[in-house]
């Protein structure tokens, strides 16, 4: 099991659709709760760091309803599955036996692509 502190650096920059549509479409971390049988609430991490939130139809793989502005940082390649309500960026996360614990203590589960 990978036992690691990382520490990282959040910054807050507006996105556009566009900076989006360049994120690796291979790098998907799905949120845990599930907004309906075809929908998923992703957070969504790319090889450069950048993040985002949006709703994925898991049917038509059709995205919709984007957050803007988007959160970017870095965390090493590893997805994530969060079970934290969206919004709620940290900069600070304590890897342990594949478990992140935000700042607040809430843990997150993780799977490497």
């Amino acid at each position: 099991m990978l036992s690691v502190i990382l520490l990282t650096t959040t910054s807050c920059q507006e996105s556009n659709t566009s900076e989006y549509n360049n994120l690796d479409p291979n790098l998907f971390g799905e949120w845990q709760e599930n907004t309906s049988e075809d929908s998923r609430e992703v957070l969504t991490f790319d090889v450069e760091g950048r993040c985002a939130f949006f709703i994925l139809n898991v049917s038509t793989g059709e995205i919709t309803d984007l957050y803007q502005p988007m959160e970017w940082y870095t965390i090493n390649n590893y997805l994530h599955q969060i079970t934290q309500t969206a919004g709620v960026f940290v900069s600070e996360y304590n890897v342990t036996d594949s478990i992140l614990t935000l700042d607040s203590g809430t843990p997150v589960s993780f799977i490497k692509q």
